[in-house]
């Protein structure tokens, strides 16, 4: 993974974290960006960037612009007083951000402890705070996905969503809920929505401990349901599963589930 500035980019997955902020780019502006940082401190031309990644469609300057306007976005950075991406009118672009190469988490703390305690993880339900009814279900839909990506997983187990959903509504001690459900980690979150975008919030707690090991946020437009859902899905997995240090393509392998989702966003 590289960072670029103080975000960390996750070129698999199309996203960028950075504390406890987790979001999603699309594939075209990904690929920009990395093509970008491949020429970090140089000027990137727009023919270039045409050639590179238009080539053969009907595209203008105005494609490149409105990848760039996404990225500014994401970023936060303005054109005026840039601090990541720089202008040349007429010319092209140049990423001013310092990029690093970010070390494997396989040499974090964190992965020794996952290397020599095992892992299993339940999923508690979603508190589900929606008010439209036709996205009524999307927590108990989410909760879902994670737990059954997360029984694809190599490295870690999982109790099934029957054991934990039992616990919805429920007021318990999280170290009670593990000793209950044999988990060493509990996963819950919640789901509201406000004019058309949807927010979750995520939380690892350790159930040894009833301490919170992880949290991230995450806000999607709600256009398609579905495959909003199931792209949170695969992104909270995949990150604890880097939380944890097991990595992803040992230990966690999406379905061809994820070339649909990047054709989608």
């Amino acid at each position: 993974m590289l960072l670029v500035g103080d975000w960390t980019v996750h070129e698999k997955f199309d996203r960028l974290t950075r504390a406890n902020e987790d979001l999603h780019i699309t594939p075209r502006a990904m690929d920009v960006l990395l093509h970008l940082a491949k020429h970090q401190g140089k000027l990137v031309t727009k023919e270039e960037l045409l050639d590179t990644f238009w080539r053969g469609s009907v595209s203008s300057d105005n494609a490149v612009h409105k990848t760039m306007a996404e990225l500014r976005r994401v970023f936060g950075d303005s054109s005026k007083d840039p601090q990541y991406i720089q202008t040349y009118p007429k010319r092209g672009y140049r990423l001013i951000a310092e990029v690093m190469q970010k070390e494997p988490l396989e040499t974090s703390s964190a992965a020794a402890v996952a290397n020599t305690t095992p892992i299993t993880v339940a999923v508690l339900p979603f508190l589900n705070l929606i008010d439209s009814d036709e996205n009524l279900n999307f927590g108990d839909g989410l909760s879902e996905d994670i737990t059954n990506y997360f029984g694809r997983s190599r490295q870690l187990s999982t109790v099934s969503h029957t054991s934990s959903f039992r616990f919805r509504g429920e007021s318990f001690d999280p170290i009670e809920i593990g000793r209950q459900l044999n988990a060493t980690h509990l996963i819950e979150g919640s789901v509201r929505s406000q004019n058309g975008m949807i927010r979750i919030t995520v939380q690892l707690i350790n159930a040894v401990s009833g301490k919170q090991d992880w949290a991230m946020r995450y806000d999607r437009y709600l256009e398609d349901s579905l495959a909003i859902q199931d792209e949170l899905a695969v992104t909270i997995v995949t990150s604890i599963h880097e939380f944890f240090g097991l990595g992803t393509r040992n230990s966690f392998e999406p379905t061809m589930d994820q070339s649909y989702l990047k054709e989608l966003f």
